[in-house]
């Protein structure tokens, strides 16, 4: 014998219950996607609370050629560079998921240079590592950085279209991240830990649309740091790109 099995509910509570499904699937990836950043936020997080216990930057003698009296500056920028320093502070150049993941996607290629003293920036005349910035998710490269004890040079990879406009790089990296490590240092300078002249600055070179060109970073003088705006940039700029950077 057959037993013929219908359906209690009309067509329209079905057409509405599909609805709701489509609604539910969207909103687990949407919580999965908040849940990955807030565990890339939580890594960040752990990277600052273990800046606590410092190195100082003789401790990377080992890991890094060190010489003396280096030059830190970069080169003044045009009217589109946005600076850290005091006197040039806002000036343009029209021409130019997941705790301890993180790091380890953006700890992914180091090669050495040996620099020439005689190239343009004297800064560069010493060893000179690279690093690659990938994205947690799936690998993206998102940048390449060129650093020494004494300074990093972060690149957006050739395919990475950000703006300087585009949240959260002013408010999250500059404000937070890269102007907090600015205020602790005018502080230990203030009471004379470190010398005035040692003190974190920054340069952001973009072009006349305020796509970033480079960030310069120099005096973060200690490696945790270093490991701090490496993770934090990967982030932001992973984030920056979610939200359509143009």
């Amino acid at each position: 014998m057959q037993i013929e099995l219908s359906s209690s509910y009309s067509d329209d509570e079905i057409k509405r219950a599909a609805e709701i499904r489509e609604w539910l699937v969207k909103l687990i990836s949407d919580k999965h996607e908040e849940i990955e950043n807030l565990r890339a936020t939580l890594s960040l997080v752990d990277s600052m609370l273990k800046s606590g216990s410092f190195k100082a930057a003789s401790s990377l003698k080992d890991t890094y050629a060190h010489q003396s009296n280096p030059t830190n500056q970069f080169p003044p920028s045009g009217p589109h560079g946005i600076s850290s320093h005091p006197a040039s502070k806002q000036n343009m150049d029209s021409n130019i998921e997941n705790p301890n993941n993180q790091i380890a996607a953006t700890d992914v290629v180091h090669t050495v240079n040996q620099s020439s003293p005689t190239d343009s920036d004297p800064s560069r005349s010493q060893i000179t590592e690279t690093k690659e910035l990938h994205r947690v998710r799936d690998n993206l490269l998102l940048a390449k950085a060129e650093f020494t004890t004494h300074f990093v040079d972060i690149v957006p990879a050739e395919n990475i279209l950000l703006s300087t406009n585009t949240a959260p790089f002013r408010s999250f990296f500059l404000g937070r991240i890269l102007d907090g490590m600015k205020v602790k240092d005018e502080e230990k300078a203030r009471n004379f830990q470190i010398k005035e002249s040692e003190s974190l600055t920054y340069i952001i070179e973009e072009n006349e649309s305020n796509i970033i060109r480079k960030i310069r970073i120099n005096n973060y003088r200690e490696k945790e740091r270093l490991n701090e705006i490496f993770n934090t940039c990967a982030w932001v700029f992973s984030r920056m790109i979610e939200k359509g950077s143009r």
